[in-house]
């Protein structure tokens, strides 16, 4: 996995995503976007084959009197089956809310529950950047973007990763810097 560090060195003024709806006031500032409808469909297709393929081979074994075993085997494929059709459904239906308040940020995935929802004291942040994350895969390269905060001891920690683009990352580490007066500064790495 590589990192490269985007820390935003431009006091020019990030434009607002597409993707992304805001609402602010005095009091917070709400970031929100929808996850892909397009790879959740694909998956949902995906996802129902397989679970197809596993209850056609369930009642197969089951009508030729398998023994346990053979059971335990195909359990653990429902388990991924049921697992991707999660998360398509997922992918369809949430959107995932980050919200910066005058003590903390929120990070909620709804209206499914998903990994990543996290409170975060507003004491803990000193400076807020953005990484592009470079991952080895099977097919090539993933490329995805993560805001990370930096604490009063100049310790590194994730806020929230996945993000859907570069431009998203920025946004919010402007606006948020900007709500909570945190002046920029360039991170090193």
């Amino acid at each position: 996995m590589q990192q490269e560090n985007f820390s935003n060195q431009s006091s020019k003024a990030i434009p607002l995503p597409e993707k992304i709806k805001v609402q602010e006031n005095n009091y917070e500032i709400e970031f929100t976007w929808k996850w892909s409808v397009l790879i959740g469909i694909f998956l949902l297709i995906v996802a129902a084959f397989w679970i197809g393929i596993i209850i056609t081979l369930i009642l197969s074994m089951h009508n030729s009197g398998s023994q346990v075993p053979e059971y335990l085997f195909l359990s653990l494929h429902s388990i991924v089956g049921i697992g991707l059709f999660y998360y398509a459904i997922a992918s369809i239906l949430n959107q995932t809310k980050v919200v910066a308040d005058r003590n903390e940020i929120r990070i909620t995935h709804e209206p499914l529950p998903w990994f990543g929802a996290k409170n975060i004291n507003r004491i803990n942040i000193r400076q807020l950047y953005v990484v592009k994350v470079v991952t080895k895969t099977k097919n090539g390269y993933s490329t995805t973007y993560s805001l990370k905060g930096i604490d009063q001891n100049e310790k590194t920690f994730s806020i929230i990763s996945n993000l859907p683009d570069l431009e998203t990352g920025k946004y919010l580490e402007q606006k948020i810097e900007s709500f909570w007066n945190i002046k920029n500064y360039p991170v090193q790495g």
